[in-house]
């Protein structure tokens, strides 16, 4: 009986594939941990008691990401994957992933190709270095080079793989068009995390505040100008931080956000100019379900208003009936969730937002307090659906 794989980190889809996997075939299936930190531990997924019955779990996650570190957890990651197996990847785990007689299927996250699969990511400038620390240089350039060229490779030998229609990244659809044979199975889907957590969390119906979260993590950037940021990966912190520092209102709201690098320096600024009326709360990385229940007692989520695809905080937010202010460009959910998407691109946009949910459409929402969400559009599209046909029909 063959074993499916799932190698990488658990934040994302990939942990809630291998959870929905295990409902409809009989086959062992292994979880397979790399990467450090709360985010990337099945532990705090809202489900993990029943995944944990369903699905087992090795954390090969090594303390040191030195060459024998990743030595080491290459040695492991290929001794545990058995022949004649499914895995499917994300993360930097397609470098790790090398042995033969297997079915490989690449779950694009993002990073896992404009990072380790791009040759840019390996360079390392040099220029006013010393000789010895140019030599240390050249052999980490070597290293990087090796580990992007293991990427690419096991990228391009995947049977399958899962990544989205529209990227806005000419990098990533470089990238992802040299290695992928289009002749291959490509599915592109995203849905949500909700699966009864509403039962232990607190609806904010009757809380006098508003409270506004910032819901992705502003870990660098902050002191970019706007015009000038382009990369995929961009949240655009600078328009959110601009956007909340400038905002002014006559009605009690709250603004949660997530300490994070250079945000953390950024809020004792934010904290200066709380008033009455507007107060700034800031919160400690969390475990998915904590996360989850802070998310779910606030009214507005700001997401990423940069370049970057509405990821997981996005699709959770329309999960729980939120209204949500994100870059929404070629978002596949727009169609369905429409009147509860606010477009921002920018800290006027942001700010424009805020007022008009503040002034009408929120306090509509809140006297309601039922929200019309169609569910099948987050979990069960005809994109993720054939997914899980085609994973069955490798087993």
């Amino acid at each position: 009986m063959k074993t499916a794989y799932f190698v990488g980190n658990s934040n994302n889809e990939p942990a809630r594939i291998a959870y929905e996997l295990s409902k409809v075939v009989v086959n062992p299936i292994t979880l397979i941990l790399i990467q450090p930190g709360k985010l990337n531990d099945p532990k705090e997924l809202p489900y993990f008691r029943d995944f944990e019955q369903r699905i087992r779990i090795l954390d090969l996650t090594p303390k040191d990401f030195g060459p024998f570190g990743m030595f080491t957890l290459f040695f492991n990651v290929n001794r545990i994957i058995q022949k004649d197996s499914v895995v499917i990847m994300n993360s930097f785990a397609p470098a790790l992933v090398f042995k033969k007689q297997i079915k490989k299927i690449f779950f694009s996250t993002g990073t896992d190709v404009t990072s380790f699969a791009n040759w840019k990511w390996a360079s390392i400038d040099t220029k006013n270095d010393s000789y010895l620390i140019k030599l240390a240089n050249f052999f980490l350039a070597l290293c990087k080079s090796f580990f992007v060229f293991l990427q690419r490779r096991s990228i391009s030998s995947a049977v399958g793989i899962v990544a989205p229609k529209n990227t806005r990244d000419p990098l990533y659809d470089s990238v992802i068009s040299t290695l992928y044979d289009t002749s291959k199975k490509r599915f592109s889907f995203q849905f949500a995390q909700k699966l009864n957590i509403l039962k232990s969390c607190t609806m904010p119906s009757n809380n006098p505040c508003i409270r506004v979260l910032v819901g992705c993590r502003l870990d660098d950037g902050l002191d970019y100008v706007e015009k000038h940021r382009s990369n995929f990966n961009d949240k655009n912190p600078s328009a959110i931080y601009a956007a909340l520092k400038n905002f002014k209102t006559d009605l009690k709201i709250e603004f949660f956000f997530i300490l994070k690098g250079n945000w953390a320096l950024r809020f004792q600024e934010l904290e200066k100019i709380s008033t009455e009326n507007i107060t700034y709360q800031a919160w400690d990385e969390m475990g998915y379900s904590e996360f989850y229940k802070l998310m779910n007692s606030s009214d507005i989520i700001i997401d990423s208003v940069g370049p970057s695809i509405p990821g997981r905080i996005s699709i959770d937010a329309l999960a729980l009936g939120k209204f949500l202010i994100v870059n929404s460009m070629d978002f596949d959910l727009k169609q369905h969730f429409n009147p509860h998407i606010y477009h921002a691109t920018n800290a006027d946009e942001v700010s424009k937002s805020l007022v008009r949910l503040l002034s009408g459409d929120l306090r509509k929402h809140r006297e309601l307090c039922e929200h019309n969400i169609n569910d099948s559009a987050l979990f069960f599209s005809e994109e993720y659906i054939s997914f899980l046909t085609f994973l069955r029909s490798l087993m």
